[in-house]
């Protein structure tokens, strides 16, 4: 593949280090692609077979990368999870710690009124948390134990 190229050992390197770069954070394959052919004056199906082979000699490092940004969007879930866990606090958590301390038919109907009042919060708020926990379990080991 090198030798239809006019880039000097540097650049070549220097080409290979950013698309495994571009690999990890993601970018779409075709851009890549597209950036080879252009810098490399490689063709299609050339720089295809060099972006096939780095996949699979930098997989740790692409990887990585992967599971790095995994583990960055996992985190902001987590915290917005914990922002939307105030109004919750206020409401439905307040209510049922009165309703264990005086069960009474009062407190049954304001702990069900703040359910049905926050009903959409409760499922975007189980929704964010149980992803972003799956987010972290999955990114956490990839980026400790890169394969």
């Amino acid at each position: 593949m090198q030798e239809n190229s006019w880039l000097t050992e540097e650049e070549w390197s220097r080409l290979r280090a950013d698309a495994v770069a571009r690999l990890s954070r993601g970018e779409s394959r075709n851009d890549i692609l597209f950036d080879i052919c252009q810098r490399s004056g490689l063709s299609w199906p050339e720089a295809e077979a060099l972006v096939d082979t780095l996949e699979v000699v930098e997989r740790k490092r692409i990887s990585r990368g992967r599971a790095f940004l995994l583990l960055l969007v996992s985190l902001a879930m987590l915290v917005q999870g914990l922002f939307l866990a105030n109004p919750l606090s206020e409401g439905i958590i307040d209510s049922f710690l009165r309703l264990l301390r005086d069960f009474s038919p009062a407190h049954i109907a304001q702990f069900r009124t703040a359910i049905l009042q926050n009903w959409f919060l409760v499922i975007l708020w189980l929704t964010l948390n149980i992803s972003a926990m799956a987010g972290l379990i999955t990114a956490i080991p990839k980026i400790i134990y890169p394969d």
